[in-house]
């Protein structure tokens, strides 16, 4: 026999549980809190009558982390836990009770969802020991990443608005450098101040030698510009936007120095992880991408085969078949963001890596597709040969496209001969946007200024009243 308890966790109020039997029958229910004599007594109420051999299962939803303590304590219990993605659970109440939703009514459904959908229960781990550490290290670096582009950006719309053009001789992606002459010099007036030597200067300590005097007569030319636009007018204090740009670079200074020592962490905990070092043998993967994927992948055993994987990754295709009509929609990209987009990016570099990869992206942009589409099958490719990687426990291997092992020279000579994208595949596969394609422009993209105007006689006059239709 079984019994299920369904859990709907809350996070500040009272959580609620359900007890049901084999068949699905209301055996109990309760509130609780996250204490663990009321755990206990939960436990004691849902396994009162069972008898030996008989199996409890519980499931809930992950709401935000407050699965991981009710998870441990039933696992220490010997009941297996099981999670339930809350969309898929949310679907299922409103098919039953489409205009009522209460925690009791959620509850009821979680325990009965092992008779109404077993295949939507993924079994929970807790994540416990240097796996668990990473996984928290990987999110918290994700977050910060996220955090210090936004300020960066924050800097680069500061530049645009009082001192046009320095974006373009800083640049986009604003380095030490930039950040060291921002952050203390941050005023046009203050750079004319600090002259070209001492610009130079401080360009060649942070840069390394490689921005000299030609950079600092750029940043010179600009601050001199700003000084000439904003001369007499208002919106515009350089006082006020050096204190900000200064305001800002302190915090990208913090926020680089903690990404820097999440890095180091995270580095020495996937070497405790995996000190056969499977995940840097993948194409594509650098240090930053090996532990990303290995902190939210977590224990590849516990997928059933490298589809479960992909599902996993939500990189697989939905479907949408009626009678003879099928059509193959996005990706679901319902699975982990971090991993997904982790595993994205290294299939840019996996396909100027390995010669079989190389030739899915070529086939895919040969099949018509653009390269986000072909990028995606490499990305599915790559997460089913890391699948492989990691179920036989040996590291990855390049090859050609005929199975031969090849070394990275070789690799790359095969891709560079063979799988060469052209540049005129290039441009024909090109995404076109939804401004062009409603204005009707060409699929070359826009008409270049030394293209010829039609002739006069052919331009309508802006004046003229256009004929009425006959009836």
């Amino acid at each position: 026999m079984r019994r299920v308890i369904g859990i709907d966790l809350a996070i500040t109020a009272e959580s609620r549980a359900c007890v049901a039997d084999a068949t699905g029958g209301l055996l109990a229910e309760r509130g609780f809190r996250m204490r663990r004599h009321e755990l206990e007594a939960l436990f004691e109420a849902a396994t009162n009558g069972m008898a030996e051999g008989d199996e409890l299962l519980v499931v809930m939803e992950p709401t935000s982390s407050m699965w991981i303590a009710p998870t441990a304590f039933f696992g220490s219990k010997g009941a297996r836990v099981h999670l339930v993605p809350p969309e898929q659970s949310a679907d299922l109440r409103r098919y039953y009770t489409k205009h009522v939703k209460n925690d009791r009514i959620d509850a009821k459904l979680l325990a009965r969802l092992p008779l109404l959908h077993p295949e939507g229960l993924h079994e929970a781990q807790v994540p416990a020991g240097s796996q668990g550490v990473l996984k928290r290290i990987v999110r918290r670096r994700a977050r910060l990443v996220s955090e210090l582009a936004q300020h960066r950006q924050r800097v680069r719309s500061t530049l645009h608005h009082a001192m046009p053009g320095m974006n373009d001789v800083l640049g986009e992606q604003l380095g030490k450098a930039a950040m060291a002459l921002l952050g203390r010099y941050g005023s046009p007036k203050a750079m004319l101040r600090l002259g070209r030597a001492r610009i130079s200067a401080l360009f060649v300590k942070h840069s390394r030698g490689a921005w000299r005097e030609a950079k600092a007569d750029q940043v010179l030319a600009v601050a001199r510009s700003a000084i000439e636009l904003w001369d007499g007018l208002e919106g515009c204090d350089f006082d006020e936007i050096a204190e900000d740009l200064a305001c800002e670079a302190r915090i990208i200074k913090t926020l680089e120095t903690e990404i820097g020592e999440l890095d180091a962490r995270a580095a020495g905990l996937l070497g405790e992880i995996d000190p056969q070092g499977l995940f840097m043998s993948m194409p594509g993967f650098g240090e930053r991408t090996a532990t990303t994927v290995a902190g939210r992948l977590g224990d590849a055993s516990r997928f059933r085969n490298a589809a479960a994987i992909r599902a996993f990754i939500g990189m697989i295709p939905g479907t949408d078949q009626s009678g003879e009509a099928e059509a193959r929609p996005r990706l679901t990209k319902s699975g982990d963001r971090l991993l997904r987009t982790a595993l994205f990016l290294a299939a840019d570099t996996a396909r100027k890596e390995d010669p079989q990869l190389a030739e899915i992206y070529l086939r895919q942009l040969n099949k018509g597709s653009h390269h986000t589409k072909a990028l995606c099958a490499v990305a599915t490719a790559l997460a089913s040969r890391l699948a492989a990687v990691l179920r036989e426990g040996r590291p990855y291997e390049l090859r050609a496209a005929d199975g031969t092992m090849v070394d990275t020279e070789i690799a790359k000579q095969i891709i560079k001969e063979r799988f060469k994208v052209s540049a005129e595949l290039r441009m024909a596969r090109r995404q076109v946007t939804r401004a062009k394609r409603q204005k009707g422009r060409h699929l070359d993209g826009i008409r270049s200024k030394d293209m010829p105007s039609p002739p006069a006689e052919m331009a309508p006059d802006k004046d003229a009243i256009p004929a009425a239709r006959s009836a």
